[in-house]
Order: C-alpha cells, then sequence, then structure tokens
C-alpha cells in the first residue's frame, strides 16, 4: 500500500527470517512498521502493526529492535510548543503468536521532565529491553539516560532499573542510540565533548541478568 510521504524504510531490523520495516509517515505521521517473513524462497509481507492508540504525529517506528518473537516499537512523540502531551513518545511491545503480532504493553517514561520523554530510542534481547532517553534532564540538560525492563512470565514486562553515565554532563544526550544482545547494553552519547566539541561517546554496560 505504498503511498506519497509514507517514508517506508525509515526504520529496519531483523531477526533470522523476519524483517520489520518502520514506514514513520503512515496516515499522517501516526507511522506503522511492517512483517515480512522469508518463506523459503522469497520475503513476503505478513502484517502491517499500528499502535493501539494510534493518532496522527506520534510517529510510530520511529525506532525498531526485535528479538525472536519479541518486537519493541518507539514512538517519537510530539510535545509542541504549548506543551501539549496528548502524544509523548512512547515504546510498544509486541508478541508473535500463532495468529500473529499482537500489543502486549505501551511503556512511557513518566519520572523524566517533558523534554526528556520525547524521541526515546528501543532495543530488545530474549527478556530484556533497553530503552534511551537521550534528552533526560535528571543529571543535567540533555544529559540523558537509560531504562531497563525485564520480563517476568509471558507477557509481564517491570522496570529494573534506570542507568546513567558515569561522567554525565550537559548535552551528552546519553541514549540517542541503544543495542544490547545478551546481558551486554550499549549506549550512544552523540554530544559527549571530552575529546573534542561533539566528538561522541559510546559506553559498554554489562549487567548481572
Amino acid at each position: 500500500d505504498a503511498a506519497d510521504f509514507n517514508s517506508f524504510g525509515g526504520t529496519v531490523a531483523m531477526t533470522e527470517d523476519t524483517i520489520i520495516v518502520g514506514a514513520i509517515g503512515n496516515a499522517g505521521f501516526a507511522g506503522a512498521v511492517y512483517v515480512f517473513t522469508f518463506d523459503g524462497s522469497k520475503w513476503v509481507e505478513q502484517e502491517k502493526l499500528h499502535a493501539q492508540d494510534a493518532t496522527p504525529k506520534t510517529i510510530f517506528g520511529y525506532r525498531l529492535g526485535i528479538s525472536g518473537d519479541t518486537m519493541v516499537v518507539a514512538s517519537e512523540g510530539r510535545v509542541e510548543a504549548t506543551f501539549d502531551t496528548s502524544t509523548p513518545a512512547a515504546v510498544y511491545i509486541f508478541r508473535r503468536t500463532p495468529s500473529g503480532w499482537h500489543q502486549q504493553k505501551r511503556i512511557r517514561i513518566t519520572d523524566a521532565d517533558l523534554q526528556g520523554q520525547f524521541g526515546l530510542t528501543a532495543a530488545v534481547s530474549g527478556d530484556t529491553i533497553v530503552i534511551g532517553c537521550p534528552n533526560d534532564f535528571t543529571v543535567a540538560p540533555y544529559s540523558g539516560s537509560a531504562y531497563i525492563f525485564r520480563r517476568n512470565g509471558e507477557s509481564n514486562w517491570t522496570f529494573s532499573q534506570k542507568v546513567f553515565a558515569s561522567d554525565a554532563a550537559r548535552d551528552d544526550v546519553f541514549g540517542n542510540s541503544v543495542a544490547i544482545s545478551d546481558d551486554t547494553v550499549l549506549v550512544g552519547a552523540i554530544g559527549k565533548s571530552d575529546v573534542a566539541p561533539f566528538a561522541g561517546a559510546v559506553y559498554v554496560l554489562n549487567f548481572d541478568f
């Protein structure tokens, strides 16, 4: 159903025989995620996913992650000049079942200030999700943070901990990119200036899950 301004391919991720593709401009920038599976000879479009609370300008599909039968989809959200928070950023967790992909949970970061809720990033590995909050003001303006969530049981995702850079500083935007594999998490801080102005850095975090 390709259409003008869909921005299909704005984000992508894959695991084994499944590809997911973000179309952040779909339906007035409400966004959508397309799922493709490999049938042995070709890639077949399987499903088109939306947030259950989809609204224009939330940009569902802004960031993607997939691990086995679990998918995470970040929506960028919009905070207008009027401080209207009706469409804040969020991370949606989907689970694959025999009948298709189903939304299990929506996570919104409620302990960050208004700016910190804008533009979340997300990644998943097994039973662990990491969510980057690059505009978090907790330590310093735009210093950033990352949240760890763990799955207990089939669908019960709970908050585990919040982490900051050990040398957090203003404008680091720690959490602007995240990745996870088993018990190792990578967190990008594109604004880090300890080597040179905005030279950037990547932090390697190891957890005992």
